[in-house]
């Protein structure tokens, strides 16, 4: 318990609980699908306010673009604080860390399994969607879903898409998700429908009524991970097909709501496999998908080392106490490996060292710390 009690006094633990709260705005119908936060908001979470970088580069590769947008919001990120995100902002973080909690033995993870996640990065969001992607027959997103009456008075569902794709969607099949006023969905799987919808171009898709009498919302999401679907699938999306957090936030809540968890434990039985491993890991490993998976980590991971403002040591103050290393959540020799890569610039070492040998400095600063440090250890 009370090492529960300490993580709440933690100012990342308040950053990330409020972050993680602003990505969910669409709880209150508040929604920015062309927007990508810093780090993980599935797309095909129902309460998702924003996209998520890793899956959204992702499909950008697999229909032959260049992710510009993202990839340069987050090397500005990056070049700014590092890892910055990873210690303060990611609700995936903070919640890996309280699971960390419950009383078990805790284990340490060799070095080597910290590279893994660059592959992630590497081979299943950006190498993969890009060479196995440029066949796909194309990809209709959800810009307008709505309800409307036809002449004789009867509601019907209605959604514009655009098919973002580099080839034609012949005959899509969607599926519209309408809520009564019960508060329960009504699923309406609309049949093929008799077009032709070529890259780059809108078109508006009358579903068939169901019983709308009562309906009071509309809800259909653009996403692998969850509902409308279209007859053209999206095999390419490699991470999002596994991604744990996309499991959590997107799929099991849309088979809940779907009345389809069983299914959802049979047909993917992988993803729920995935999951269920880092959740147990993060037991006994400290942030264990942080550490060993996650592709966007990987990302910012790779700008540590240049970020302008970043965690440094004092190595003339130190007394290699070893208290910073204990408390480190990734486990690193801090004295060694402080603003290293594997670095999450959260600051646990700096309040705990006796001698305030650790501090956040710009990277000029910074520069001039290691050379002194380098000229007293030669005078030692």
């Amino acid at each position: 318990m009370e090492s529960i009690k300490l993580l709440f006094l933690k100012i990342r633990f308040w950053t990330a609980g409020i972050f993680g709260l602003l990505l969910h705005l669409n709880i209150f119908k508040v929604r920015f699908p062309n927007i990508c936060a810093p780090t993980y908001s599935c797309h095909g979470c129902p309460w998702a306010s924003f996209g998520c970088p890793a899956g959204a580069a992702a499909f950008q590769f697999s229909i032959g673009k260049f992710p510009a947008a993202i990839i340069g919001t987050m090397l500005l990120i990056g070049a700014a604080a590092g890892r910055i995100v990873c210690g303060f902002l990611c609700p995936v973080g903070l919640f890996q860390d309280v699971i960390h909690k419950i009383p078990s033995k805790k284990l340490k993870l060799p070095k080597w399994i910290g590279f893994i996640k660059y592959g992630v990065l590497a081979l299943l969001v950006i190498i993969l969607p890009f060479l196995m992607g440029q066949d796909q027959s194309g990809y209709l997103e959800f810009t307008k879903i709505e309800i409307l009456k036809n002449e004789r008075g009867k509601r019907y569902p209605q959604a514009t898409v655009i098919n973002n794709g580099n080839k034609p969607v012949v005959n899509p099949e969607i599926e519209f998700f309408v809520k009564n006023k019960d508060g329960k969905t009504i699923s309406k799987k609309s049949k093929v429908f008799n077009i032709t919808i070529n890259p780059g171009e809108k078109a508006v898709l009358a579903g068939d009524p169901p019983k709308l009498t009562w309906a009071k919302s509309i809800n259909a999401v653009s996403s692998p991970q969850a509902a409308p679907t279209q007859d053209i699938p999206i095999p390419y999306l490699y991470y999002c097909r596994i991604c744990p957090v996309g499991t959590l936030t997107a799929a099991i809540p849309t088979a809940i709501e779907k009345n389809s968890f069983v299914n959802l434990i049979k047909e993917s039985f992988p993803r729920i496999a995935v999951l269920l491993f880092f959740l147990i890991g993060a037991v006994f490993i400290s942030r264990l998908f942080c550490r060993a998976f996650c592709p966007i980590g990987a990302f910012y991971a790779l700008t540590n080392q240049f970020a302008l403002f970043r965690p440094s040591i004092d190595k003339t103050l130190c007394v290699q106490c070893g208290k910073c290393s204990k408390i480190c959540p990734v486990g690193l020799n801090v004295p060694e490996d402080i603003g290293s890569p594997e670095c999450l610039a959260c600051g646990d070492c700096m309040k705990i060292c006796p001698k305030k040998a650790l501090k956040r400095e710009f990277a000029f600063l910074n520069d001039s710390a290691d050379k002194t440090n380098g000229k007293q250890n030669k005078k030692e």
